[in-house]
């Protein structure tokens, strides 16, 4: 799982609005089904910040397609949760 969480967590860094004059930290969660697509996402906890929100969910649904995870892991959606910062 963690290789592929690497290459899941590169694919959104690459997709990260970049220059942003805002600052807060939020936390999403999204499913990813087997084929790659992506199922759901929502933000599990805000910032505060509505604009910072939404861009993290966003930068989620930008970086969608993701690569079908290994069948080993894929009999079922993944869902994963991961942090945004940004300064």
């Amino acid at each position: 799982m963690n290789a592929y969480s690497r290459l899941v967590w590169a694919r959104i860094a690459a997709h990260r609005p970049k220059g942003l004059r805002l600052a807060g930290h939020t936390d999403v969660s999204f499913t990813i089904e087997s084929d790659g697509t992506l199922q759901a996402t929502q933000i599990v906890r805000p910032s505060g910040n509505a604009e910072l929100d939404r861009l993290a969910l966003h930068t989620v649904h930008a970086a969608a397609p993701y690569p079908p995870p290994p069948p080993a892991l894929a009999p079922q959606p993944l869902t994963f949760e991961i942090s945004f910062a940004f300064h």
